[in-house]
């Protein structure tokens, strides 16, 4: 018997095939009643991602299942963000309220990342369990439209509303006058205990909105465009989504290499950074 990896023959991994993923449909059957699938080239916008032949249906099913068991029920409530730390441009005085949403307890890890989009091209490769980092917003684009093509439940990114309403959960337990964390190495990997490197996934204490790493290990991308005048004039007080266009992406979060706990950064789509991850929000 020839030897498989993931059921498909070691004779066959240099092959390679191409189909449109607009084509494909599954039903929410268990992993083993999915046949082992082709593998798939995506075109989009210019930018060409190839899967690898050893990247079958069911290893992307397996883990859009493992992404979707561990989710954190976030309730609804209202946050102000006329607070000190928000630039003055975002300031707004009314509350925003927020849905009730499912949060990611873990940022995508590369093993993850590997068995979606069939390569790893993060800084530290050594660490498997690491969340995946130097992506692109575009390249997480993908692999989510790829997630949401196979699983019979689907993924997006946080908004910027959801990730801020989901840290402040927790604001006056950890995070001091001054922003920094009251409770340093037990809440966060970040420059002072990193070794300035990224740590497995969900070995610090979690948030009372029930996910690790919120404010450390890496940043994480957000679904918004960044605007500086959205919040100040929009009417949309509720699950607000960011500017419709724009030139950059927010990111939000400390990482291992600084301290910056609840920080900010707008950076253009395109761009990959060793300290930028993400997590997932399952829709409801």
């Amino acid at each position: 018997m020839d030897r498989q990896i993931i059921g498909i023959p070691l004779k066959r991994l240099a092959e390679e095939k191409t189909f449109k993923f607009s084509r494909v449909r599954i039903s929410p059957v268990p992993v083993r009643q999915i046949s082992s699938g082709a593998p798939v080239k995506i075109e989009r916008n210019s930018i060409s991602y190839s899967v690898p032949a050893y990247i079958t249906h069911s290893a992307i099913l397996q883990v859009a299942y493992e992404i979707s068991d561990n989710m954190s029920a976030v309730p609804g409530g209202k946050f102000s963000k006329a607070e000190k730390e928000i630039p003055a441009a975002q300031k707004i005085k009314d509350s925003v309220t927020i849905a009730p949403f499912f949060l990611g307890k873990y940022e995508i890890t590369q093993r993850q990342w590997q068995q979606v989009m069939g390569y790893n091209n993060s800084e530290n490769k050594e660490c498997q369990e690491c969340p995946v980092e130097t992506v692109s917003w575009n390249e997480v684009a993908e692999f989510i439209r790829i997630l949401n093509e196979y699983s019979p439940v689907s993924f997006r990114l946080p908004t910027n509303a959801e990730w801020e309403y989901a840290v402040r959960l927790d604001t006056r337990e950890y995070i001091d006058k001054r922003g920094g964390l009251k409770y340093g190495d037990l809440a966060a990997w970040y420059e002072k205990n990193s070794g300035r490197k990224p740590h497995p996934v969900g070995k610090k204490i979690p948030h009372n909105a029930g996910a690790y790493d919120l404010m450390g290990n890496v940043a994480e991308w957000c679904f918004d465009w960044f605007d500086p005048e959205y919040l100040k004039y929009t009417r949309d007080r509720q699950n607000p989504v960011g500017a419709s266009a724009g030139t950059k992406k927010i990111v939000r979060g400390g990482t291992y290499a600084n301290s910056n706990f609840i920080e900010t950064k707008y950076v253009n789509p395109m761009d990959k950074q060793k300290t930028i991850g993400f997590r997932l929000v399952q829709n409801n």
